[in-house]
C-alpha cells in the first residue's frame, strides 16, 4: 500500500506512513472533504483476527468520545483490501521514542504525562474499556505537554520486535506485563494501572521495572515473580506513587482515578498540556522536563481533571519501605549486578535508555561553596578543631607539597559569600546518600566475624598495583591514584572562573566549579562569583555494561557517551585495569555552560592523562591518621553487628578502595551503609550528639522514610583555601522500623564505629 493514487473512500489522500507493525500501518492523510489531518489505520480484510480488533478499538474509543486524553476516533469502513479507522491525528512522538531520543526525563515531567494518562484511563474503565497496553509506545506526548493514550485493543495482541508472543495465553509487552497477566490472568482495571506505572517507571528510570534483559522470556519469568526492580532516580515522593502503581498484587494498587489523584499531588500542570514547562530536552515537538528542584518537591497546586471528572481522588498511602532515589548529577542509579555480582548485560527494549543506572548515587544535596582564594590546590593541612564561633585554627604541619598554581586561574575569583543565592542549604560540601531499598523477602543467614585495620601503606606503590606499573589506562595503586589530575581548570576558564576542589565530598572525587567572571556572565541577571556549573571526577571499581550506549576506544580508553538530561551530561572511561572513571557535568541554570560542552573537555584531557601512564599519586599522599587509610569494611565486627539481628560482616559489599561497605540482610530487611567522607560543618546535618566522645550528628528520615543517618567527625584540619574540613564517617541505616528504634541502633551501630577509628 502507498501513499500515491487515489483517496480511500474518495475522501482521505495518504500523505505519509506514520508506523508499520505485525497487523497493519497507520497512515497520516488529508481528509478531503473536511480539510483537515487525520491518522488512518488499515489491516487486511482477510486477516479476520486482526480486523476483529480494529473494529473493537474503533468501538472501544468511541465510548470515551472527546476525551482530551484519548485519541478521538471519526469512522471505521472496509475498502478493500483493507479494513479501516479513521482517528485524530496528534502531532506528536510516542513516549517510547522520547525517551530513544531524550533519556529518562524528570519526575515532575513524567508525573504530568502520568496524571494525564491515568485521567483517560479512569475515562475508560468508568465505561468498562480496558485498555489491556497502557505502554510507552502506546502515549503521545506532544510539544505543549498534551499526554493522549491511544491504540486500544489491537496492540495487546501484539509482540513486535521485543514485544513479540511468548504464549497464545499472554498479551501485551514483556517490559510492562503486570504479574497477573504472566500468570495467564485476565487484564482488568488494575492490568492498566500497572502498565501505568511500569511506563512511568521507565520515562523516570530509564529501564523496566522487571529491569534489563535479552529475551522476553526474562521478562515474563520476573513478572511471575512479581518483583520490580526499587526506583533510583525517581525523586522520593514519585517513586512512593510507583511503588503503589506497581503493586504486585492487583488489589493493593490504586485505581485510574486514586492513580490521577496521587500524580496530581507530584506535578503542576497548565491547561491541557499538563504542566508548564514539562517537556524534554527543549526538542521540538517533545515536551521540555520541569527544571529539577534540589529537594525532589514540584511546587503548585495539581490540576483539574480533565473530560472524566476525577475530582476527590483519595490520597493513597505510602507505602512503609521503599526505594529512596538520589538527586543530581551523580544519580547514575543502582550498579549493574547479577546475584553472583554483575547484572546481566542485555541491553533491554531502548538502547539509550537503560545506561543512566550503571552507577549508584552519590550525593543527594550539593552545596556549592563561594570562590575563596584559590590557593594551590594541594592536600590539605590538619589542624585543630577551632572553637565555636572562631575561624579556622592556622595549619599546624604540611601533609604534602602544594600543587603549583594553575596557569590562567585567579587566585581570587572575588565570588560572593553566597554564590548559591537563598535557596540553597547551608555551607557544606556535598556527601553520600546510598540508595537504600527494603529488600522484600530476602533472609541472609549471619556467619563469621571480622576485624578492622588501617591499609599498611604509605602512599607509594608498593601494593599490589605494582604490576601495573609502566602500563598506559590504569589507576595504579587505588588510593593513591589522584582524581583531581584528570582535570584541568585552564579547560574551562572560557565558560567563567574555573575553581578546583580537592576535598569537595568522598576522596575519590575531586570537581571544578565555574563561578561567573563578571556581572552578567552566564544568566541573565547573574552576578559575578554566582555559581554556574560543577564538572566532576569519579573513581569506582564497579563493571558497568555499557554495551547499548555509543562507545569509542582511543588509545587505550574505551569512552562511553551516556544520553544527556537538559541540565546534566556524564562519561564513561573504562580503563585496561577493570576500574572506571565518571566524567560528569551539571549546570545550575538553563543559560550556564552546556554541561557536554563541559563533559567533553573533561574527557579530552583525562583520557591524554589516561593515555600517557596510571594516573598520577596524590602529592603527598594522606595524613597518617586519615580515614583514607582505613578499611570501612573492617569497622563493624560481629559484636557491633549484633544490634541488627542477622547481619554478617562476612557479606560486606565494600566500594571503591574501601571507602565506603555496604551490609545488606537481616531478619528484618535492613541496609547499612557505611562511607567516608568530607564537609566543613556537621551544623546542618541532624540533632547534635556524641559517640565515644567524638562530635556528630543523627537525622531520621533523611535518606528515606524508613531511615536514619549518622555523621561522626574524625579528625579536622585546615584546607589550602583556609576552610575548616572535616572527615566524617557517614553511616545510613535503613529498615521498616519505627523511627525511635532505627535511629537508636543506628547511633549504637555508630558509637561501635567510633571506638574503632584511628587516634587523631
Amino acid at each position: 500500500m502507498t501513499g500515491t493514487g487515489k483517496p480511500v473512500r474518495g475522501r482521505y489522500h495518504l500523505l505519509r506512513l506514520l508506523g508499520r507493525g505485525g497487523m497493519g500501518e497507520v497512515w497520516l492523510a488529508h481528509d478531503e472533504v473536511l480539510d483537515r489531518a487525520v491518522a488512518l489505520k488499515s489491516t487486511l480484510v482477510d486477516d479476520e483476527r486482526a480486523r476483529a480488533r480494529l473494529r473493537t478499538e474503533a468501538r472501544n474509543i468511541a465510548r470515551c468520545p472527546d476525551h482530551p486524553h484519548i485519541v478521538s476516533v471519526f469512522d471505521f469502513f472496509v475498502e478493500e483490501p483493507a479494513c479501516w479507522i479513521v482517528m485524530q491525528y496528534v502531532a506528536s512522538r510516542t513516549l517510547a521514542k522520547v525517551l530513544r531520543d531524550e533519556g529518562p526525563l524528570d519526575s515532575a515531567a513524567v508525573a504530568a504525562i502520568g496524571r494525564q494518562t491515568a485521567d483517560a484511563l479512569a475515562a475508560a474503565h468508568t465505561e468498562g474499556v480496558v485498555h489491556r497496553d497502557v505502554t510507552p509506545e502506546n502515549m503521545l506526548v506532544t510539544a505543549t505537554g498534551l499526554a493522549t493514550l491511544t491504540d486500544f485493543g489491537i496492540s495487546s495482541a501484539l509482540w513486535q520486535g521485543s514485544a513479540r508472543a511468548l504464549t497464545l495465553s499472554v498479551r501485551g509487552k514483556p517490559p510492562y506485563l503486570p504479574p497477573e497477566v504472566a500468570r495467564g490472568e485476565a487484564a482488568g482495571p488494575a492490568a492498566d494501572v500497572f502498565g501505568l506505572g511500569a511506563s512511568l517507571y521507565a520515562a523516570v528510570e530509564g529501564r523496566s521495572p522487571w529491569g534489563e534483559a535479552d529475551h522476553p522470556a526474562v521478562y515474563l519469568a520476573r513478572a511471575c515473580g512479581g518483583e520490580t526492580e526499587p526506583a533510583r532516580r525517581a525523586t522520593r515522593p514519585f517513586a512512593r506513587v510507583l511503588t503503589a502503581l506497581l503493586a504486585r498484587d492487583p488489589a493493593d494498587r490504586p485505581d485510574a482515578r486514586e492513580a490521577y489523584g496521587m500524580l496530581s499531588a507530584i506535578g503542576t500542570g497548565a491547561g491541557g498540556g499538563g504542566g508548564a514547562g514539562v517537556g524534554v530536552g527543549g526538542s521540538p515537538g517533545v515536551p521540555s522536563p520541569r527544571e529539577r528542584r534540589r529537594d525532589g518537591a514540584a511546587p503548585g497546586n495539581p490540576p483539574e481533571p480533565g473530560a472524566a471528572a476525577v475530582a476527590g481522588a483519595r490520597s493513597w498511602p505510602a507505602p512503609t519501605t521503599g526505594p529512596v532515589p538520589g538527586a543530581g548529577v551523580a544519580q547514575r542509579a543502582a550498579e549493574l549486578r547479577t546475584p553472583d555480582g554483575e547484572r546481566g548485560s542485555g541491553a533491554g527494549e531502548r538502547a539509550t535508555a537503560d545506561v543512566t543506572t550503571v552507577k549508584a548515587p552519590r550525593h543527594d544535596s550539593r552545596t556549592v561553596p563561594s570562590a575563596p582564594p584559590d590557593a594551590a590546590p594541594g592536600e590539605d593541612t590538619p589542624a585543630h578543631p577551632p572553637p565555636p564561633d572562631s575561624a579556622p585554627a592556622p595549619p599546624t604541619a604540611s601533609e604534602g607539597p602544594e600543587r603549583p598554581e594553575v596557569p590562567g586561574i585567579p587566585d581570587d575569583p572575588e565570588a560572593p559569600d553566597d554564590p548559591d543565592g537563598p535557596d540553597r542549604p547551608g555551607p557544606g560540601f556535598p556527601r553520600r546518600t546510598a540508595v537504600l531499598v527494603a529488600l522484600t523477602g530476602v533472609l541472609l543467614a549471619g556467619t563469621a566475624g571480622a576485624g578492622w585495620w588501617l591499609w599498611p601503606w604509605d602512599g607509594g606503590s608498593d601494593g599490589p598495583s605494582d604490576a601495573l606499573a609502566g602500563t598506559r589506562a590504569v589507576l595504579g595503586d587505588v588510593r593513591s591514584a589522584d582524581p583531581c589530575a584528570l582535570l584541568d581548570p585552564t579547560g574551562f576558564t572560557s565558560h567563567g572562573t574555573a575553581s578546583l576542589h580537592t576535598a569537595y565530598g568522598e576522596f575519590d572525587r575531586c570537581d571544578v566549579l565555574l563561578y561567573a567572571r563578571e556581572d552578567g556572565d552566564g544568566p541573565r541577571g547573574a552576578r559575578k562569583g554566582d555559581f554556574l556549573a560543577d564538572v566532576q571526577v569519579d573513581f569506582a571499581s564497579e563493571p558497568a555494561d555499557l554495551s547499548s550506549v555509543p562507545r569509542t576506544t582511543r588509545g587505550a580508553v574505551t569512552v562511553a557517551e551516556l544520553p544527556r538530561s537538559s541540565d546534566e551530561c556524564e562519561r564513561n572511561l573504562q580503563l585496561a585495569d577493570g576500574n572506571q572513571v565518571w566524567l560528569s557535568a551539571e549546570r545550575e541554570h538553563a543559560e550556564s555552560p552546556d554541561p557536554c560542552a563541559l563533559v567533553r573537555t573533561a574527557t579530552d584531557h583525562a583520557v591524554k592523562i589516561l593515555n600517557q601512564g596510571p594516573v598520577p599519586a596524590r602529592p603527598g599522599g594522606f595524613h597518617a591518621a586519615s580515614l583514607a587509610r582505613v578499611d570501612a569494611c573492617g569497622l563493624m565486627d560481629k559484636a557491633a553487628l549484633a544490634v541488627i539481628p542477622g547481619i554478617d560482616p562476612a557479606d560486606a559489599e565494600p566500594d571503591f578502595a574501601n571507602w565506603g561497605c555496604d551490609w545488606t540482610g537481616g531478619t528484618q530487611d535492613v541496609h547499612i551503609d557505611l562511607d567516608f567522607s568530607r564537609n566543613n560543618s556537621l551544623a546542618d546535618d541532624g540533632t547534635p550528639a556524641r559517640f565515644d566522645g567524638r562530635p556528630g550528628a543523627v537525622a531520621a528520615g533523611e535518606a528515606g522514610e524508613d531511615s536514619c543517618v549518622v555523621r561522626t567527625q574524625h579528625r579536622v584540619y585546615t584546607g589550602v583555601r583556609g576552610e575548616q574540613t572535616i572527615e566524617l564517617v557517614e553511616l545510613t541505616v535503613a529498615a521498616p522500623w519505627p523511627a525511635e528504634e532505627l535511629c537508636t541502633r543506628a547511633k549504637a551501630l555508630a558509637t561501635a564505629v567510633a571506638r574503632r577509628l584511628p587516634d587523631v
